[in-house]
C-alpha cells in the first residue's frame, strides 16, 4: 500500500522543472513612457449615426383592474416608499437588468396598514416591456418591500392602498 503511494509523488518530483538560470538572464525591457499626439492617426471607422432612439411610452397599470379600488397611498405612506426606494432598487437591478438590461416598467405595489405599521405588501399589478423579464422583479418586491417599508403607527389610516413605481433605464 505504502509503495502505491509512493507512485504520485514520485511521478510529481520527476514532473517538477528544474531551475532555470538562462530565465534569468533576459534582460527587462524598458519601457516607453513619452506621451504620443494620435490625433492624426485616420480612423476605419463609419461615421456616427443620428440617434433615433424614441422610448415606447408604457401604459399605467392601475387603469382597470381589481387595484383601481384601491385609494391612492396617502403622503406618509409614499414617503416611506420613496425613502425606502434602495429596496425597490435592488429587485430591479438584482432581478430584472442583470437579465436584460433593456428592462423597463410600471408596477402597482399594494401595500396593507394596519394599527401597528405595514403589514403586507405585494405586486398588484405590472406592465414590462419585455413581458417576460419582470416576473423576478415582481417576486423579489413580493418578498422584500414589506421588511421595508417602515412608518409610524397611526401615521396612515389601516386599509389597502395603491403605491405606482415607475423603472426605466437611464
Amino acid at each position: 500500500m505504502r509503495r502505491l503511494m509512493m507512485i504520485p509523488m514520485l511521478l510529481v518530483a520527476i514532473a517538477c522543472p528544474k531551475d532555470k538560470k538562462a530565465a534569468d538572464t533576459v534582460p527587462a525591457v524598458p519601457l516607453d513612457t513619452n506621451p504620443v499626439d494620435l490625433s492624426g492617426v485616420p480612423s476605419g471607422l463609419p461615421s456616427a449615426e443620428p440617434d433615433t432612439f424614441k422610448p415606447a411610452k408604457l401604459p399605467t397599470p392601475q387603469q382597470g383592474g381589481a387595484q383601481s379600488s384601491y385609494p391612492e397611498a396617502p403622503g406618509p405612506l409614499s414617503e416611506a416608499v420613496r425613502r425606502e426606494q434602495s429596496a425597490t432598487t435592488f429587485c430591479y437591478n438584482e432581478f430584472g437588468l442583470k437579465n436584460d438590461p433593456n428592462l423597463r416598467g410600471n408596477v402597482v405595489l399594494l401595500v396593507t396598514v394596519g394599527q401597528s405599521g405595514v403589514t403586507a405588501a405585494r405586486v398588484g399589478n405590472s406592465i414590462w416591456q419585455p413581458s417576460s423579464g419582470g416576473r423576478p422583479v415582481n417576486n423579489c418586491l413580493n418578498e422584500r418591500v414589506k421588511e421595508a417599508i417602515k412608518i409610524e403607527a397611526g401615521s396612515v389610516r389601516p386599509g389597502t392602498y395603491r403605491v405606482p413605481l415607475s423603472f426605466t433605464t437611464r
